[in-house]
């Protein structure tokens, strides 16, 4: 078991140095993703289960105010001592409150979501069969303009195991699992920035929820109707990859609130671009081949390199990925909705911010069939005035 500090302590000198394997995977997708697959072997893996122990975790070490020093660094990432220990949290209070909600929704999962008589009987068949431990690493990605991002994701136990264990048998003494691909679920963070404490919680819950809602469909389901012959077996849960937008790697956006709306800015700009039509794209009034638009040019490209990232990971089923945002997440949503990007087949935004979309342009192209399944819907969840819908 990881020590607390462990659980924070990332390999920054490791993770510089293979840098260079996620940067080689931003090149033209094919049916299966990047053509350059990174393994999970060889991350940094951590417990999140220690995090989130109150009895060792102390809310203050993981919401005190960073060194001016690494707030004003101008490289990305900055160079950090070994032991270096992110912001998680703007405040103590906060800290605690996202601990004690993390802590008590991980243990209604196992009650299956129940209360009463009947919880320590399903308490009991949860643990059981579902022996869940959750560990996280840091996977960075970099944009194509050089800018660098600090990507993280969230595993389950019996992933984790089969990555750090290669060719070891199951419990039916087959290699059954070596192979298999898994959906990812693409996670946006609001704007509290990427190492928000939040973030690791609600990925912990959905990776926990997904193998125990799953296992409970599985008795009545039938192996055959999964797609891809049964490559994927629903066991074994889903990768969540929480995504960087703002390209902080040690939780300056809490502190330099100037530093993060500018780079909001940044991100959100609409500027003209040059679109060059394709054969995908609808027939237009007009016989130039190229024709200009206005887009957010710089958030496209950062949701090219999240999207690049994700898929170079050789575990990763490229076309079983989803996205969800929360608040300024909700931008990346819907601008994926509008990118059309192969293998997405979920988009779902929590409260999310939409300022500026009246700027930009109705998409024009006429999808026409492609080998991998694209998303033509986000589902927006705007609150309990507003009604949740699905809008094209």
């Amino acid at each position: 078991m990881s020590s607390p500090c462990d659980c924070v302590l990332w390999n920054w000198y490791y993770e510089k140095e293979h840098k260079g394997e996620q940067d080689n995977s931003n090149t033209n997708d094919d049916e299966e993703g990047t053509n350059m697959k990174v393994s999970l072997i060889s991350k940094s893996w951590v417990s999140l289960n220690a995090l989130r122990n109150e009895a060792t975790t102390d809310p203050l070490s993981i919401s005190s105010p960073l060194p001016q020093s690494i707030v004003e660094s101008s490289s990305s990432p900055p160079s950090l001592p070994i032991g270096f220990m992110p912001r998680l949290a703007k405040d103590e209070t906060y800290a605690s409150d996202i601990l004690k909600a993390w802590n008590q929704d991980v243990k209604t999962l196992a009650e299956g979501g129940r209360s009463g008589d009947n919880a320590s009987a399903a308490t009991t068949q949860h643990s059981r069969n579902n022996d869940i431990e959750t560990y996280g690493c840091v996977f960075p990605y970099t944009r194509c303009d050089g800018v660098e991002y600090s990507g993280y994701l969230v595993i389950p136990s019996k992933l984790h195991k089969r990555i750090m264990n290669p060719g070891s048998s199951n419990n039916n003494g087959s290699n059954a699992d070596e192979g298999k691909k898994v959906p990812v679920v693409i996670m946006f963070h609001t704007g509290a920035g990427p190492q928000d404490i939040f973030n690791r919680y609600k990925a912990d819950l959905l990776v926990r929820q997904s193998i125990w809602s799953n296992n409970n469909k599985r008795k009545n389901s039938n192996s055959n109707d999964h797609d891809h012959g049964g490559d994927y077996d629903d066991k074994d849960g889903c990768i969540v990859f929480i995504a960087d937008i703002v390209s902080d790697f040690v939780g300056w956006t809490w502190g330099d609130r100037d530093r993060y709306w500018q780079a909001r800015k940044e991100l959100l700009q609409i500027s003209s671009s040059v679109r060059t039509t394709t054969d995908d794209d609808s027939t237009s009034e007009s016989d130039d081949n190229n024709s200009e638009e206005r887009q957010r040019i710089k958030l496209r490209q950062t949701l090219s390199a999240v999207v690049d990232a994700v898929k170079s990971i050789d575990i990763v089923d490229c076309k079983k990925i989803a996205a969800m945002g929360f608040c300024l997440g909700g931008q990346p949503i819907l601008e994926l909705g509008r990118m059309q990007v192969d293998g997405i087949v979920g988009l779902i935004s929590f409260h999310g911010l939409f300022d500026g979309i009246d700027q930009l342009p109705l998409p024009q192209s006429k999808l026409s069939p492609v080998s991998s399944p694209r998303c033509r819907e986000a589902l927006i969840c705007n609150g309990k005035k507003r009604s949740t819908r699905s809008r094209k």
